[in-house]
């Protein structure tokens, strides 16, 4: 219970900076997204449950600060935690380098979704 508390404490902070101080970044097509590394590593090295509760949380919070239309945002982070689910007995994440690799694939996936 302490770790998904730590886990959500986490992520509201993350998605606090990337909605406010990201917003001065005068560069329209870079806005980095900081709760997919969230979702992507409770997906591999937590577990599904805690997962999914962090992938709904991000997906939720994300929503209630952006303009997208409602349930977009929730689906993109809920199909890419599936995906993560389903990919985690068979991708091996031995370093931040794969990790890195790993998140910047589904980032390119959420933007196909």
């Amino acid at each position: 219970m302490k770790r998904i508390i730590l886990y959500v404490i986490i992520g509201i902070s993350l998605l606090t900076i990337e909605s406010s101080f990201l917003s001065f970044l005068s560069v329209d097509f870079f806005k980095p997204d900081f709760g997919m590394p969230l979702v992507i590593y409770t997906a591999f090295f937590l577990g599904p449950q805690i997962g999914l509760f962090i992938s709904l949380l991000i997906g939720f919070m994300q929503e209630v600060f952006s303009n997208a239309p409602h349930g977009a945002i929730v689906f993109t982070k809920m199909s890419i935690f599936l995906i993560a689910i389903f990919l985690r007995n068979k991708i091996y994440i031995e370093s931040k380098y794969s990790f890195a690799l790993i998140c910047s694939g589904s980032v390119i996936i959420e933007s196909f979704l």
